[in-house]
């Protein structure tokens, strides 16, 4: 047997019962061989000759040995078609540079300070995300795709959601809604599932495990617990690698998330980052106008709290606003104003194009919340962490069940992998 790589860009191995051979050996009849293919970065698999093509991943052929044989792969140059509904991200040529706040923010505390505080400055790479929050057609559609194809989940997922006092009734929803009750766990899994359906094999999937194995099931443990208190097993998932070279469907990270989310094409309400202007962190995305919020009494000016809140329900799905007096959250006295999530896309998009970064459902982003925190709020005691798990991840951008006090750009908060509820979903990105 033996094999070889056509016009370069890559590398084949085998395997024979487990073991690594090199061409020109000789094997038995009836003896099956196992072909890896290695593309260099930025390819991959454009066809295998002499072997079977593995309808699980097109990096891998194998060959049933009947006679003397040569196999061959051969690489093309790797070029993602992205889906209609993503967006190409505008990025400044060098760093996105942190800035101080000087105006008022409703809380001094570390959730309020977003990614982009001053003396971090931050570097992205290219990158493109989704239009929309991820609906509940496309999440079913890869879901029921994956469960043919060795993915495992802990929940299905929902149409949308309601506020929490509310029954949830599935008729009551559609497919065009957000889909929620989804863990960071089963979002991970999925993205892979949607990477291997969409490029019809896992050599661009993102996640993988520190074997180097693909990230497929959302509910393996490892027979650990977070803590003594939280009875809740660790999975194997929870320490998941990500592939910053491959291109498949991901979770944004939080810069990418926060980036996206407050990018401005001018200076109207908001501020320099150095070559770029984003959205003021008292603000939603793509609002030209802060939220209104008890101690903003200055920035008022013209404004009223009435067209402050005609702001945000331009721009928002959300529950209450600040009147002046409370956080309000009816229409009329026991008629709640927004008891569920609305179609993506019902809302104005932002200056990128994007719609729904504030409000609907809470999205979830690749990292840990300890990732990056101010280091004077840690010394000032603003934010005790040692009482945060290190596998707590991030979700970002308000949900139906909150008042846009919670919806505004820089709020971060954070759950164990495990955590699902009916005003959490996700959005995808990808590298470009």
């Amino acid at each position: 047997i033996t094999f070889g790589v056509l016009g370069g860009n890559g590398k084949i191995s085998a395997e024979l019962n487990g073991a690594e051979i090199l061409s020109g050996l000789k094997v038995k009849k009836g003896e099956v061989v196992t072909f890896t293919a290695h593309p260099n970065a930025k390819y991959i698999v454009n066809n295998w000759q002499g072997a079977i093509v593995s309808d699980k991943d097109t990096n891998k052929a194998t060959l049933t040995v009947t006679q003397k044989a040569y196999i061959s792969v051969s690489f093309k140059e790797f070029s993602l078609e992205l889906p209609k509904d993503f967006v190409s991200v505008t990025l400044p040529e060098t760093y996105i540079i942190g800035a101080e706040i000087n105006y008022p923010l409703p809380s001094d505390h570390a959730r309020w300070k977003g990614c982009f505080f001053k003396n971090r400055n931050v570097k992205l790479l290219p990158f493109a995300i989704g239009k929309y929050e991820v609906t509940y057609k496309l999440w079913k559609d890869v879901y029921d795709w994956a469960l043919l194809h060795d993915y495992v989940f802990s929940h299905e997922g929902r149409k949308g959601g309601i506020s929490p006092e509310l029954e949830y009734n599935e008729e009551e929803h559609t497919v065009d809604e957000p889909v929620t009750y989804v863990s960071w766990r089963n979002a991970i899994c999925w993205c892979n599932a949607y990477t291997e359906k969409y490029l019809n094999g896992t050599s661009e999937c993102v996640y993988v495990l520190e074997d180097g194995s693909i990230v497929k099931d959302a509910t393996k443990t490892t027979g650990e617990f977070y803590d003594q208190y939280r009875q809740e097993p660790v999975c194997t998932c929870d320490s998941a690698i990500m592939k910053t070279g491959k291109m498949g469907f991901r979770l944004p990270t939080e810069a990418e998330w926060e980036y996206a989310a407050r990018y401005s094409k001018d200076e109207t309400n908001a501020s320099n980052y150095g070559e770029v202007f984003l959205t003021n962190l008292n603000s939603l995305s793509g609002a030209n106008k802060p939220i209104g919020f008890k101690g903003m009494e200055s920035l008022l000016g013209e404004e009223t709290w009435e067209s402050l809140k005609d702001e945000a329900d331009r721009v928002a799905v959300y529950r209450g606003w600040w009147n002046g007096k409370e956080w309000y959250n009816f229409l009329e006295p026991n008629v709640y104003r927004q008891v569920g999530t609305a179609r993506v896309g019902s809302k104005a998009p932002n200056a990128l194009g994007i719609f729904d970064m504030s409000g609907n459902v809470w999205e979830w982003c690749w990292d840990r919340f300890k990732d990056f925190l101010p280091d004077s709020l840690v010394e000032a005691g603003v934010v005790d962490i040692d009482d945060i798990p290190d596998s707590c991840r991030v979700f970002r951008g308000g949900g139906i069940d909150i008042d846009i006090y919670n919806a505004a750009l820089p709020i971060r908060l954070f759950y164990t992998p495990d955590f699902h509820a009916g005003s959490l979903g996700l959005r995808l990105a990808c590298r470009l």
